[in-house]
């Protein structure tokens, strides 16, 4: 009964210092059910608002380069040269080697990197206005690589806060970015049927998708990078790494087909196809190809290394080249549009979540914006030699020389990954 009663007295005082002083009972205690919870106030408002922000940047951002691939039409119309029109589409890679790594190291030192994205978005709307006046060949080469500095360079800097922020980071990722496959998709299907009825159409999407993109990354999460930290050399650290060295050159090696792709495959569907319409289904083809990919992500990721989905992009840009030269019409052409989700999309993430997990946080933009500007240089050697192939030949004989490119990459790749690292574990 002693036992008995000491325990009741101690359970007694437990339950005293339970009951509230003011409202005299005891405070139930909330229950979690998870989605429902608020731990810190408004910061799940907050998050709620940087999510919708990231989709809406996703879109239009992604939506503004839809826009600016039909702008070989538009180049073609006002009597431009295709050499001409390779030098123009040219500069989108260019600036992204002089703009982004400026930008992405400003990016690491300025207080708020929303109202940096949003004063770049404005400046991008500004640029496509004073680009639909044609005012000629060579202040249209200016206008171009100041427009496609802001919009370019715009997306890493954008795609690095949403990685380092606390509502968004790698897990959902891949999700916010398949808004950015679905915006492009459907902004390219739009702008194929608004440009068969007026060239004019061009530029107002352009100023609305920018101007959207502008308004959206204000709401983006300001995951500022602290400065104490010892500077060292990025550029070092990809290249010791031996799957980011071997991306590297993989990467160099395939943009530059790309870069002749987004140059001159709207001439040569067009020309094709004879109707802005089909265009549009195209690219939207080629668009939602990536959609699988993007869901099937994580799965790929965690079943093959890094070395062998490599192989497989490298394999996947072989094919889709040399199909085009010789299978491209008819609903073959479609076909040979969903080979895109096996390209651009899984090489980009694959690099954007090595770097991510290989670069310290400090220096993740700088190192971003550096594999950004290794792209864009092959980019721009494809689009600049592909046109000169093209004015000397045909557009089909283009595509040709982009197989022969990624054959060469593909065994670039396999040296750098295969031959030369078979002492790396766990890659």
């Amino acid at each position: 009964m002693q036992t008995f009663s000491f325990h009741r007295r101690v359970w007694f005082k437990r339950f005293q210092s339970k009951i509230s002083p003011v409202q005299g009972r005891k405070k139930r205690p909330r229950k979690d059910h998870g989605h429902h919870r608020r731990p810190y106030g408004g910061n799940a408002v907050r998050s709620k608002k940087e999510i919708i922000a990231s989709l809406l940047f996703e879109t239009f951002g992604y939506g503004s380069i839809a826009v600016t691939s039909y702008l070989p039409i538009y180049f073609e119309r006002t009597g431009a040269s295709r050499f001409e029109i390779g030098i123009l589409m040219a500069t989108s890679p260019f600036a992204m080697i002089i703009s982004a790594p400026l930008l992405g190291r400003a990016a690491d030192s300025v207080s708020s990197r929303p109202r940096m994205l949003f004063f770049m978005g404005l400046l991008a709307a500004l640029f496509s206005c004073t680009l639909y006046t044609n005012p000629g060949f060579v202040p249209n080469l200016l206008i171009t690589f100041a427009m496609f500095s802001f919009i370019m360079s715009s997306i890493p800097i954008g795609e690095s806060m949403m990685l380092k922020s606390s509502s968004i980071g790698e897990n959902r990722f891949s999700n916010v970015r398949m808004m950015g496959t679905i915006g492009y998709a459907a902004i390219s299907l739009l702008t194929g049927y608004l440009l068969a009825r007026s060239i004019s159409f061009l530029f107002v999407l352009l100023l609305i998708t920018t101007i959207s993109t502008a308004i959206s990354g204000l709401n983006l999460p300001n995951a500022r990078i602290e400065e104490n930290v010892i500077e060292k050399s990025f550029m070092r650290i990809i290249l010791k790494n031996p799957i980011l060295r071997a991306f590297l050159i993989l990467s160099f090696f395939l943009m530059m087909t790309m870069g002749y792709h987004f140059s001159f495959f709207p001439l040569y569907a067009n020309h094709v196809f004879q109707d802005e319409r089909i265009l549009g289904y195209l690219i939207l083809t080629q668009t939602l190809a990536e959609i699988p990919v993007l869901l099937l992500f994580p799965f790929l990721r965690k079943r093959f290394s890094m070395r062998t989905l490599g192989a497989i992009i490298a394999s996947g840009f072989i094919i889709r080249w040399f199909l085009t030269v010789f299978l491209f019409a008819g609903p073959a052409a479609f076909f040979i549009q969903l080979l895109h989700g096996l390209g651009v999309v899984p090489l980009s993430l694959l690099s954007m979540m090595e770097i991510n997990r290989t670069i310290p946080a400090q220096m993740i933009s700088r190192s971003q914006t550096f594999y950004w500007s290794v792209q864009s240089t092959g980019q721009i050697i494809g689009s600049v030699v592909g046109g000169a192939v093209v004015q000397a030949s045909s557009l089909k004989t283009g595509y040709l020389f982009a197989g022969f490119v990624s054959i060469i990459g593909l065994m670039a790749f396999i040296l750098a990954a295969f031959v030369f690292s078979r002492n790396v574990k766990g890659v």
